[in-house]
């Protein structure tokens, strides 16, 4: 949940390599994806998503497949998600990622752009974390999530974001990392927003 998978690359040089941000094969395992971002990776063939014939990923909801053929190739079961955003190889979704913030004093991250609609596209009712049984067949229950991977809260308006991190740079609200946001991403007036 709430992941982001991108800039991964699946190519190999005597074989066509596939599945670049998602391949999965186990058939005794339950794939689940909630609230993630799997986008702009690359392969031979099936950049984003992958799955072995009689094999699926389960949607959770809120989830964000880049580029998929949605074929036997990438079968999503979205189990009556109604919020997921599937692009396709021919018109992939794109376009909601700001370049790495690579700051000391959390890890990396790839913020959401200003405009981007994954923000606060998340109920906050729906904001929730999942706690896998010891099989992983099911998932044992769910709490809400709190925190983002750097530790801010989540969510912090009307709603949360797709993805591992919450807020962007810009968005008004100091992040961790960010000594100042004035409310825009311009870093030449007085608050620099890197």
């Amino acid at each position: 949940a709430y992941s982001l998978v991108t800039n991964n690359e699946a190519m190999r040089p005597s074989t066509q390599g596939q599945g670049g941000g998602i391949f999965v094969e186990s058939t005794s395992r339950v794939t689940r994806i909630h609230a993630s971002i799997i986008a702009g990776n690359r392969a031979d063939r099936y950049p984003d998503c992958w799955t072995w014939v009689g094999t699926t990923i389960q949607s959770d909801d809120y989830n964000i497949i880049g580029a998929s053929t949605q074929d036997q190739n990438c079968v999503i079961d979205p189990q009556g998600s109604t919020n997921d955003r599937i692009g396709s190889l021919t018109s992939p979704v794109t376009g909601f990622l700001s370049p790495m913030v690579n700051n000391p004093t959390v890890p990396a991250f790839y913020p959401l752009r200003n405009e981007s609609s994954l923000i606060n596209a998340i109920p906050p009712a729906e904001c929730l974390e999942y706690e896998t049984s010891l099989n992983h067949v099911s998932f044992a229950h769910a709490r809400l999530l709190l925190k983002d991977q750097r530790g801010a809260t989540r969510p912090q308006s009307r709603g949360g974001d797709i993805g591992p991190v919450e807020g962007s740079c810009g968005d008004g609200r100091p992040q961790p990392a960010e000594a100042c946001d004035d409310g825009n991403s311009v870093d030449n007036d007085r608050c620099t927003n890197a």
